[in-house]
């Protein structure tokens, strides 16, 4: 971590400090690149109907460079991060490239007994192509840096495996030409090396902000160093405070949890809102192709149809803000917006976020917007943030309650079902929808537990314990949940 700081400030000096002045010119390493790609598709059972896998790899190979065995090193290094090392023996990036995409393959066959036993279960009404199966993996190595004996690149990796689970990941390697090896803490920092770099970022730092350093120093107490800096003194100008949402906007909410929907809609209403909620994204297209609606809140993780592919459809019927709401750790607002959506709220979220979000949306500025307390028990338990969504009214706070009461009650029922079907996916899936509420209500060990549930590949998790005990905690709760709503 200390690593990161200082590589941080001493980066932010060198550039700032080259923008003021002279800076040596550098000189490019001499080496020489081929661009290569491949694409692949697969889908289940060989079918072009059934869901399938995109996989798209790129990487830029060294194929010239004055030092024979740092080049051999360099080639090693770039194809064990672009193939994930799967192809140790292969030095031919194409033969390594497909031996790579072979194994992705033959990995996603894997869902093919998943797919049919869910294909089976579904009735004519749920006639669909299952999302949660659709996969798709991006891999793309670029160069970042190449100059003065130092040769960086990244590699990028998207993966995406339906129902929104995914993942985005960068790696950045760099490499000493003069050695053929990999730049490391260890190799870069040497003994001390926070006490000869203090003094320099601080120095540089003080420099560009034309202010003044000194130092005091005692001997067998240490050095004292006082930062003078003159900043200008500005006036904040008064602004006019718009009133919340005056125009009473009409929203739609899509979420396959009920709860979630409660919470929003009650919010909403409390502040003169109406809004209008569908717990399907089929439904839902069809009432955005009949209805006018100001702005669109959509979940991204939802069996039916998940919010990557709900955007593109409603793309092409509407432009009007979308927000993307997501418990998703792995995507952030750019890629959101890459997608085609406007915004992004992750789950959990508060009150104030929904509201600047729809303020941000509909050029409202300044939203006149204030948290509310609790009106049920103490406002210091465990509910207090799902109930500030009620805005103090009681009865929206009793509403909010008897949601999470029955929608938990459902999710346990639900979750010792899947257990006894040993369906590790449906439970993953489930995990994840329940996430949010609990993250809210600040229950960190059983949010860790439903976030591991999620991400199991296994039922080692279900098998264990903990399983049963964590159940029995969230049971006690939703009595702790009623008693409050009664009281």
């Amino acid at each position: 971590m200390k690593h990161s700081i200082y590589i941080g400030a001493l980066c932010f000096v060198l550039f700032a400090a080259a923008s003021c002045g002279n800076q040596k010119k550098s000189a490019a390493n001499n080496i020489d690149f081929k661009k290569y790609e491949m694409d692949s598709t697969y889908h289940l059972f060989g079918d072009a109907e059934k869901p399938a896998i995109t996989i798209h790899l790129s990487m830029l190979f060294p194929v010239g460079y004055e030092n024979s065995s740092v080049l051999e090193a360099l080639q090693q290094l770039v194809l064990a991060e672009v193939t994930a090392n799967t192809s140790q023996d292969v030095k031919n990036p194409e033969e390594a490239m497909r031996k790579f995409i072979e194994k992705q393959i033959e990995e996603y066959r894997l869902l093919e007994k998943d797919y049919q036993k869910l294909l089976e279960e579904r009735t004519a009404e749920y006639n669909i192509t299952p999302s949660s199966f659709v996969s798709e993996y991006t891999g793309k190595e670029n160069n970042t840096f190449n100059k003065d004996g130092i040769l960086c690149f990244s590699n990028n990796v998207y993966q995406f495996t339906g129902g929104a689970h995914g993942l985005e990941r960068v790696k950045y390697i760099c490499v000493d030409l003069a050695k053929g090896s990999v730049i490391t803490n260890e190799t870069l920092f040497i003994d001390d090396y926070e006490s000869i770099l203090t003094p320099i970022i601080l120095e540089k730092l003080v420099e560009i902000q034309k202010g003044k350093i000194t130092l005091s120093s005692t001997e067998g107490k240490g050095s004292s160093f006082t930062v003078t800096l003159s900043l200008p003194i500005t006036q904040q100008e008064k602004e006019t405070k718009t009133p919340l949402l005056p125009l009473s906007p009409k929203i739609l909410i899509i979420d396959d949890d009920p709860s979630q929907l409660t919470m929003v809609s009650e919010q909403l209403k409390n502040k003169g809102i109406t809004a209008t909620t569908c717990h399907s994204p089929y439904i839902a297209l069809e009432m955005i192709g009949k209805e006018p609606f100001d702005i669109i809140f959509t979940d991204i993780q939802m069996p039916e149809l998940n919010g990557f592919e709900l955007i593109k459809h409603i793309r092409s019927i509407t432009g009007i803000p979308v927000v993307a709401l997501s418990a998703r750790a792995d995507i952030h607002l750019v890629q959101f917006k890459e997608y085609g959506f406007s915004s992004f709220l992750s789950k959990p979220f508060t009150a104030s976020q929904l509201f600047s979000v729809i303020s941000e949306c509909l050029s409202i500025t300044n939203p006149d917007f204030e948290e509310n307390t609790t009106t049920i028990g103490n406002s210091e338990n465990r509910f207090k943030s799902l109930l500030s969504f009620a805005s103090g009214e009681k009865e929206s706070e009793r509403t909010i309650l008897q949601s999470f009461i029955d929608e938990s009650k459902k999710n346990i029922e639900n979750l010792l079902l899947l257990k006894e079907q040993e369906n590790i996916k449906g439970i993953n899936q489930l995990a994840h929808k329940m996430v949010p509420i609990f993250s809210m209500m600040n229950e960190r060990e059983i949010s860790e537990w439903l976030i591991a549930l999620e991400k199991a590949t296994s039922l080692t998790l279900v098998k264990e314990d903990s399983f049963t005990k964590r159940i029995e905690e969230i049971e006690r709760i939703i009595q702790e949940a009623e008693g409050m709503k009664e009281g």
